[in-house]
């Protein structure tokens, strides 16, 4: 057997951007892929062994090596033949509606993933087990030729094992632990029909928990379409509005109003492209970064023929633009986003919020080190200058607020730990720029921060210090005069 292709262009696959989960996705896509093509004679055959189709993946640390490994149809020499045959201009029959439509994900991800990489595989009506063994350095130095062997065997049913040894992408606990939250949130529709997907343990989706509508006492869900696009594609979905107000211990803690939770998943073939905890953000209905809004709305849309980039980690910019428009015109009607930044829960501080915040304080306090630091010198002014100049020469992406006749330019930047938690500069009269370093220890070390309530903290505290300029205040008990004032700032209610 050889691989048709041109070689030097599976260089290539090394420098893509992949990340572990959008290249094992590649595989979950033709396993899935595999099983239903041939589904009806599969599920006969499994439900003799009382067994349901199932993907397996498995990391082993000690050896470095991945394998995947599922039930479905498996492959015969010819069904090899046509995976390798990289570039070729023929296609899949049913690529409108296929997973696997693009015909090299499991090369691209492979040869990211590994040096050495393994298939054995038995279609499910033959009695042939073929093992193809692929060493991505001879296949760059010219080689095509690979090792391929085969034997009978008599066992019903089909199976791929795929093995990757000597991996060369880092494998921690990190991203591991990502990979399974992304698998889990893509196929999160194949999870809701039976389909395993495993990985030490089964892969779970939770749905999201949504915010009780006051006017219908039901979830805050609102559907649309199938509206028909011009071409003829059809464009269905629902927006809602996640639960604000949880505490830790309540159900559906974990799902309601947070960043991870917040954006729009788009389904596409029943496989989600730009899932969360990183999904969409459409300006139309987040407005412009808005972070109530990107906390509090969810949505899912079902766009089956969308077109989509080569690792399916996104849709294709012109599909975005008429979604987005689609949801412009929805969210215009509904109000979603407005009504979802609107709500506010009145909370109630009893006595026993108060001696356990005590109790709490104590004891953070005496396990930190802020005794230490209260006794720190005070640097020089020079490099206190020099730190903030740094941040704010890195805070380039703005978003604009508005306090009044003041303009805000809030930068959020990732600058180190080492980096001031906040950089202020007075660029007029009427407008001041702040850049947050996401990556300062305090908010790296408190997990249960709310970044609404960080940020707007940290805008009230510059604020504050941007009035004491402009009316030449120097005193540290008008610095605290001014920002009480700025702390009693009153809250829009939702109306009902």
């Amino acid at each position: 057997m050889k691989m048709q292709v041109g070689i030097e262009s599976l260089k290539n696959y090394r420098r893509l951007d992949y990340e572990l989960h959008y290249a094992l996705a590649e595989l979950v896509d033709n396993s899935i892929q595999a099983y239903e093509d041939h589904k009806r004679s599969i599920d006969k055959i499994l439900k003799q062994k009382n067994k349901k189709f199932h993907i397996k993946i498995d990391y082993d640390k000690q050896s470095d090596c991945l394998t995947v490994v599922d039930n479905a149809s498996g492959m015969n020499m010819e069904d090899l033949e046509s995976a390798f045959d990289v570039g070729s201009s023929k296609k899949r029959k049913d690529v409108s509606t296929s997973l696997g439509e693009f015909n090299i994900g499991l090369k691209s991800s492979a040869m990211w993933l590994c040096d050495i990489w393994e298939i054995r595989t038995k279609k499910f009506d033959e009695e042939k087990e073929i093992t193809v063994t692929v060493i991505n350095e001879d296949i760059f130095n010219g080689n095509p030729n690979l090792d391929t062997s085969s034997k009978r065997v008599t066992s019903k049913g089909g199976y791929t094992i795929l093995r990757f040894e000597g991996i060369v992408q880092k494998l921690n606990s990190a991203t591991i632990k990502k990979a399974k939250t992304y698998l889990s949130s893509m196929y999160r529709k194949k999870l809701d029909r039976g389909y395993i997907i495993e990985w030490d343990s089964p892969l779970e989706y939770e749905q999201p928990k949504l915010h009780i509508n006051p006017d219908t006492n039901r979830d805050w869900k609102v559907s649309f379409g199938p509206s028909i696009l011009d071409d003829g594609r059809l464009v269905e979905g629902w927006i809602g509005v996640l639960a604000v107000g949880l505490k830790p211990g309540d159900i559906g803690y974990g799902n309601a109003a947070g960043y991870s939770n917040g954006g729009i998943a788009i389904a596409r073939r029943e496989r989600m492209i730009n899932p969360h905890p990183e999904a969409w953000l459409p300006r139309t209905l987040f407005g412009q970064g808005s972070a109530l809004v990107a906390q509090r709305v969810t949505g899912e849309i079902t766009f089956d023929d969308a077109k989509v980039s080569h690792d399916k980690s996104t849709i294709d910019p012109n599909d975005l633009t008429l979604l987005a428009t689609i949801l412009g015109i929805f969210n215009s009607e509904n109000e979603i986003s407005r009504q979802a930044s609107a709500i506010r829960l009145e909370r109630k501080i009893t006595k026993k919020d108060e001696e356990n915040a005590k109790k709490d304080l104590k004891k953070r306090i005496s396990e930190s080190d802020l005794g230490k630091r209260q006794n720190s010198p005070i640097p020089p002014i020079d490099d206190i200058e020099a730190m903030i100049k740094k941040a704010l020469k890195r805070g380039k992406n703005s978003e604009i607020y508005t306090i009044g006749k003041i303009l805000v330019k809030l930068c959020l930047e990732r600058n180190g730990e080492a980096e001031p938690y906040a950089a202020y500069e007075k660029t007029s009269d009427k407008e001041f720029k702040v850049v947050v370093n996401l990556d300062h220890p305090f908010i790296i070390q408190n997990d249960q921060i709310k970044l609404t309530d960080y940020f707007l903290q940290i805008i009230i505290e510059m604020a504050t210090r941007f009035k004491l300029e402009g009316d030449n205040k120097v005193l540290m008990s008008e610095y605290f005069a001014v920002k009480d004032l700025l702390m009693r700032y009153k809250v829009s209610r939702l109306k009902k």
